[in-house]
């Protein structure tokens, strides 16, 4: 049987040492935006890798999309979700390096050549991360996130900021999933922050300074459905708790507190921003955070935090500055030598 051009490549490529990238993307009706996807693949230009797709009985037309591409190993079966999918792409998946990307996003020209010289094995890195544009369903760019990696302690405490590693932003070498084991198909929405701090315990993440994905955010999509008391930050906290320590410990409370009054700007915000918006407040969010948060709704931080929002940051402040003069405790008035 002739070889077809891609082994030939894939050949040629083996023979000057560059590593094999596996992409997996899994796949369910995103068929407006897979093909974009499929052509950032390609247009990296890079002779030794392989795409695989696994598609969730799609049925927007996504198949014609797949069909259309003979490189393509796609897959089309139900799945237990997104989780599943990637696991069972990897399972699949003969590369060195590990490049997973949704069917709504892209890569950046150029990203993988940065992968391949960044994880070739010589280095001995694990995992790197790029910068990530954040685009409109028109691609037109909203804003660029910078990855930013200070270690476990900075990826638990995922309320400040947000925990700095983009998921399309992301390669590491295969080995990672042999050793830590895959994702977790009971998570729907924290899989990759779970894998980056399984990842963390035991390896650095090298920070890229280029632009190497684009992460899309539409209506249909994930981040586009996601409100106050959506799964994101339920799985957030679950798999950031895991990390917290002994429960009682001072560790423990410390990162309590910090997780509380997150969930209370959360809710807040929520709030605020249905009364100026006119929208409905998602009610049924905030009655699952009610009973399974009241301790954070109702504790000390909810005041200030509400006094934050009503007053604004400069003036609540200033008063909180006021509050902490007043309420110090007087010195005792001094007295004479002879106690007149």
């Amino acid at each position: 049987m002739n070889a077809t051009l891609r082994e030939i490549e894939q050949r040629r490529a083996a023979a000057t040492g560059l590593p094999m990238i596996s992409v997996v993307t899994p796949s369910y009706n995103q068929g407006a935006f897979l093909e974009r996807c499929i052509r950032s693949v390609l247009e990296q230009r890079y002779p030794n890798f392989e795409h695989i797709v696994y598609d969730n009985c799609s049925d927007d037309g996504t198949v014609d999309v797949l069909q259309g591409f003979e490189h393509l190993d796609w897959t089309r079966e139900p799945d237990d979700g997104q989780s599943d999918a990637v696991n069972k792409a990897i399972r699949k998946a003969r590369g060195e390096i590990i490049a997973w990307i949704n069917a709504d996003d892209s890569y950046e020209p150029g990203a993988f050549a940065i992968a391949a010289r960044e994880l070739s094995a010589d280095t001995g890195l694990k995992a790197v991360a790029g910068r990530v544009h954040v685009v409109d369903p028109d691609g037109k760019i909203t804003e660029t996130s910078t990855p930013r990696f200070e270690g476990l302690d900075y990826l638990v405490e995922f309320w400040n900021g947000g925990y700095g590693l983009g998921q399309p932003g992301v390669f590491f070498r295969r080995e990672l999933v042999e050793e830590l084991g895959p994702l977790r198909t009971d998570l729907h929405y924290a899989m990759d922050y779970d894998f980056w701090l399984r990842v963390a315990r035991r390896y650095p993440f090298k920070i890229i300074d280029e632009v190497i994905a684009r992460y899309v955010v539409h209506p249909a999509s994930k981040t586009g459905q996601a409100h106050f008391g959506s799964g994101f930050n339920e799985e957030l906290e679950r798999v950031s708790r895991l990390y917290w320590g002994r429960r009682g410990s001072r560790r423990y409370r410390r990162l309590a507190r910090g997780c509380d009054r997150f969930v209370v700007n959360c809710c807040l915000n929520a709030i605020v921003y249905a009364h100026r918006t006119g929208n409905k407040l998602d009610w049924a969010a905030l009655r699952r955070l009610l009973r399974r948060r009241p301790a954070a709704l109702f504790g000390r931080h909810f005041g200030g935090v509400l006094a934050e929002r009503v007053l604004g940051n400069r003036v609540w402040g200033r008063l909180k500055t006021a509050l902490r003069i007043a309420e110090r405790p007087r010195s005792a008035e001094p007295t004479s030598v002879d106690g007149s």
